[in-house]
C-alpha cells in the first residue's frame, strides 16, 4: 500500500462535526474512489488548529505527486471544502422558517457523491423507489462492480467509473436497476458521463448544462437537479420533486403549493441547491426547541 497524508483547507466557515454527523461516522470519515486509472481510500479527519483536515490516500497503487492532485481534488469536491457559505447565510437571514435551521447547522457543508455517474445513478435509481430499497441498489451495484480496498480492517468499496459500467450490458445490471428499462437508462448515462467533458459539466452555463442532462434517457428534471448537486457540486438548482425535499419544505414553510416552493427556491438564486441541502438534512434530525 501506497500512503499520504495531505492538509486540506476549507472556506469557512467549515464545521467538520456535522459532516461525520451527517454521514453517520465519528472521527473519522472514510470512503473509496475509482478516478481514470487509480482506486484510493480517502481517510479524513479533523485538524481544527490548523483549519483544516487532514486526508490520507491509501491504495495499492504508486501516488506520485501528479495521483496525489488529482485524488485531493476530489476530496475537495467530494466535502464541499471549496464553497463559501457566506452568501448562502445572508439570503437566509430574511427566511424565517430556513435562518434558525442556518444558526444550527452553522458551517455544515454536505458531502457529495464521489462521481458524477454516481449521483446519475442515483438519481435514476431513486426515481419513483423507496429511499431505503434504491440505497440497497446502489450498494449492491456498486459492491459488484466496483473495486474494493481493505484499509485497516475496514473494507471500503468505490463506485465503478463510467467507463466500466458503460461495458455493461441491461442484462448484467438488471438484477440492481429493478427493471430493464432502467438498467439501460444507467448505461446511456454511464456512456454519455464518460464521453463528456466533465469540466463543461462542472463549470459550463447552467442552462445549457440542465439541459444536455434532462435529455439523457429517463432524466428529467428532477434528475438533473440531483447530478448537478450530488455529483457536480452546482446549487443553481433544487430537485423541487425529489420527495425528501418535498416532505422538508411542507415540514418547514408549511402547506405551500408548488408554484410557492418554486418562488422561495428562486429566492436563494445561485445558492438554492444548499436551500435545498439543509432543509434535508435539517427534516432528517431531531428537532430542538428552536426548531
Amino acid at each position: 500500500m501506497d500512503t499520504v497524508t495531505l492538509l486540506l483547507a476549507p472556506n469557512q466557515p467549515f464545521d467538520f462535526a456535522g459532516t461525520l454527523t451527517s454521514a453517520g461516522q465519528s472521527g473519522l470519515l472514510q470512503a473509496a474512489v475509482s478516478v481514470d486509472d487509480i482506486t484510493a481510500a480517502l481517510l479524513v479527519t479533523a485538524e481544527p488548529a490548523l483549519h483544516a483536515v487532514r486526508c490520507t490516500l491509501v491504495s495499492e497503487q504508486p501516488l506520485p505527486e501528479h495521483r496525489q492532485h488529482i485524488l485531493a481534488e476530489r476530496a475537495g469536491r467530494w466535502l464541499g471544502l471549496h464553497d463559501d457559505l457566506r452568501p448562502f447565510y445572508a439570503l437566509a437571514e430574511g427566511d424565517t422558517a430556513l435562518a434558525p435551521l442556518c444558526d444550527r447547522l452553522h458551517g455544515y457543508h454536505p458531502l457529495r457523491m464521489l462521481s458524477t455517474v454516481e449521483a446519475a445513478s442515483w438519481a435514476l435509481l431513486s426515481r419513483r423507489t423507496p429511499e431505503p430499497l434504491a440505497r440497497r441498489r446502489l450498494a449492491a451495484l456498486a459492491a459488484r462492480f466496483g473495486a474494493t480496498l481493505v484499509v485497516d480492517g475496514a473494507t471500503l468499496t468505490a463506485f465503478p467509473a463510467a467507463a466500466r459500467l458503460a461495458t455493461l450490458t441491461p442484462a448484467a445490471l438488471l438484477p440492481y436497476a429493478g427493471d430493464l428499462r432502467r438498467a439501460e437508462q444507467i448505461i446511456a448515462a454511464a456512456r454519455a458521463l464518460d464521453a463528456v467533458d466533465e469540466a463543461w459539466l462542472r463549470g459550463g452555463p447552467i442552462d445549457a448544462v440542465d439541459g444536455w442532462l434532462q435529455a439523457l434517457p429517463g432524466c428529467g428534471a428532477r434528475e438533473a437537479a440531483l447530478v448537478l448537486l450530488l455529483g457536480l457540486g452546482r446549487m443553481e438548482r433544487a430537485p423541487l420533486d425529489d420527495l425528501p425535499l418535498r416532505a422538508a419544505i411542507a415540514e418547514y414553510y408549511g402547506g405551500c403549493t408548488a408554484e410557492t416552493a418554486a418562488g422561495i427556491a428562486a429566492r436563494y438564486g445561485p445558492w438554492q441547491g444548499y436551500w435545498a441541502l439543509y432543509l434535508t438534512r435539517g427534516a432528517s434530525m431531531p428537532r430542538t426547541g428552536l426548531l
